[in-house]
């Protein structure tokens, strides 16, 4: 009996140990975090905000919309609702980063959006980004060089919005041949999108060639085909067609300037031109001799 009334003890003084270690641990804990918390609020304070990345923006403007004061806690303020304030006032930001410098600095890094084409909007036009972001409504003089694209829509969207209604087909389209030309880094040269059929795309290029794509599909084996045959197969002259619509082989048919032009569908028509005219179907252009083959 005395032996059981001793093990009991024992169990009983080795329980109350345990618990004063986990209160002791517990304690311990609460007063680092608390300790920490301390030393956040009262020592990591902002005093500078460095923005980093060139922007058409000042800095001043865009410090001030990103809503950081002198003194704020540098770890314990809005960030997610500034940079959002900062996406929804500037359409041409990209990406909008914030890290923190200690011990008293944000810096805030942006990058600019890269207007690839332009789309008609009544009198004027919107330039838009290879995501098909609006980044501002301009005058037929602001369009410059860009591309111009028809037989897409804007549908609802507005400056700073993306263009069309999601699950469009040709937005969809337009967005993956935007993507994709401009990682070919052949943008540059783009002077029409015709996606008025989205099973006979056009790409005016070089200001002399009519790329007929057809569909989509394939798209990057194209592209590599027209390198090729615009590098290799085609001289600083040669004017036409290049047939990409088989996606095993490129074909290249002399045209004009004229019909390349009239490829472009309405891009090219001025915003308060005539009405669209019909095209030539694809094939029956200018120049049906075939002017050479590139194949897989």
């Amino acid at each position: 009996m005395r032996r059981k009334n001793r093990s009991v003890k024992v169990r009983r003084q080795t329980r109350r140990r345990r618990v004063a270690k986990a209160v002791y641990r517990l304690l311990c804990f609460l007063l680092v975090l608390g300790a920490g918390a301390l030393a956040l609020t009262v020592f990591f304070k902002v005093e500078t905000v460095e923005v980093v990345g060139d922007t058409r923006y000042p800095a001043d403007e865009l410090r001030q919309t990103l809503g950081v004061e002198k003194g704020d806690n540098l770890f314990f303020w809005g960030k997610t609702a500034g940079i959002g304030r900062l996406l929804a006032k500037y359409p041409y930001l990209d990406e909008v980063r914030v890290k923190r410098s200690l011990p008293d600095t944000l810096v805030l890094s942006v990058t600019e959006c890269v207007p690839r084409a332009a789309i008609r909007s009544g009198d004027g036009y919107f330039l838009i980004d290879p995501k098909g972001k609006l980044l501002e409504e301009v005058t037929a003089d602001g369009v410059g060089d860009l591309p111009l694209i028809s037989g897409v829509t804007l549908g609802d969207a507005g400056v700073g919005q993306i263009l069309g209604e999601k699950g469009d087909e040709g937005r969809t389209q337009l967005f993956t041949l935007l993507g994709a030309l401009t990682d070919a880094g052949l943008m540059g040269e783009v002077d029409f999108i015709n996606l008025d059929s989205l099973l006979d795309i056009r790409v005016g290029y070089q200001g002399r060639f009519d790329v007929q794509f057809g569909a989509i599909t394939g798209l990057d084996r194209k592209i590599r085909f027209l390198q090729t045959v615009v590098d290799e197969r085609l001289s600083p002259s040669d004017v036409g067609i290049i047939d990409l619509r088989d996606e095993t082989r490129a074909r290249f048919r002399p045209g004009t300037l004229e019909s390349v032009a009239q490829s472009a569908g309405t891009a090219l028509q001025p915003a308060q031109g005539t009405p669209p005219q019909d095209t030539q179907p694809a094939g029956q252009e200018d120049g049906q001799q075939d002017g050479g083959d590139t194949a897989a």
